[in-house]
């Protein structure tokens, strides 16, 4: 598959974007994260406020491939951002790229596509690592807020009737996901004498699928070799435990603020301890 496969979804528009939140003279900020269905502040926003002349930048795969409906590998997305970021002229100076909780994955990835060619320092915060307990139990809990399926999965297999081998291909479980949440909306727009078609069931249903195929995706590429080039910078709240795959605790720096983990983003200090090169590490994973 070509990157122009990967840039353009089946309805011929470009699908992967990078946008620019905050203008500056200071070195440019790459950052991953999410458009919450929640009130929850976005790690983008919380720089952006606190940008300090760095222009900041935003990548919402999940947004991105809203609307898709097609799996995509993780490392073809990772290809595609690193050369948008490139057609935005973001290596000509020194890049940080960070990635807050599930979108580590792709965080790193893309700093390390880009340090290939630029000088480029990433940053994960708070990072996660989907697994097949968590995507099976996000999907049954998409089911759940539709009132089908009310029972989380457990064990990362399917409830019977759905028979989801959680062990099988990305690919095959993205699409039989994707076929169940369709019946599953579908039942419920004829139970309420809606339209499928309708745009908030559309949405609904494009937002559940993107991030479903993104969290697959992620949980596929931490199955293969994982990149070395970087020594990242993890970024935690008071108790949480570090951890990259593939990576011993020497190959990473840990940097531990004082906030819980569910009140990082509001610390003081956080936004600092991403935009400057604060080296006060606790001698690495603790």
């Amino acid at each position: 598959m070509g990157t122009d496969e990967i840039l353009v979804s089946a309805a011929g528009r470009e699908i992967l974007t990078v946008e620019q939140l905050t203008a500056g003279a200071g070195d440019p900020v790459v950052v991953v994260d999410f458009l919450q269905l929640s009130a929850s502040r976005q790690l983008a926003e919380v720089l952006a406020a606190r940008s300090n002349g760095h222009p900041i930048y935003r990548i919402d795969p999940v947004t991105d491939l809203a609307g898709d409906e097609r799996y995509r590998a993780l490392d073809r997305m990772a290809t595609g951002y690193a050369e948008a970021c490139v057609g935005k002229g973001l290596i000509d100076r020194e890049l940080t790229v960070t990635g807050y909780c599930s979108a580590a994955a792709l965080s790193l990835l893309l700093a390390a596509r880009l340090a290939k060619v630029a000088n480029v320092t990433s940053v994960l915060v708070q990072p996660t690592w989907p697994d097949a307990r968590s995507i099976a139990a996000d999907f049954g809990s998409f089911r759940a807020d539709l009132s089908v399926g009310a029972h989380p999965l457990s064990d990362g297999k399917a409830d019977a009737d759905i028979s989801l081998d959680m062990e099988a291909s990305p690919h095959l479980i993205f699409e039989k996901m994707r076929d169940v949440l369709r019946r599953d909306l579908q039942a419920v727009a004829e139970a309420r004498g809606l339209h499928m078609a309708g745009r908030a069931l559309a949405d609904l249903l494009a937002r559940y699928l993107a991030w479903l195929g993104f969290a697959l995706s992620s949980r596929d590429a931490l199955r293969r070799p994982w990149p070395r080039e970087l020594r990242p910078r993890l970024l935690l709240g008071a108790t949480a435990a570090p951890f990259v795959p593939w990576l011993n605790p020497e190959s990473y720096q840990v940097v531990r603020l004082e906030a819980p983990e569910q009140e990082l983003l509001a610390d003081d200090a956080f936004a600092d301890s991403v935009l400057t090169d604060q080296r006060a590490s606790d001698g690495g994973a603790a």
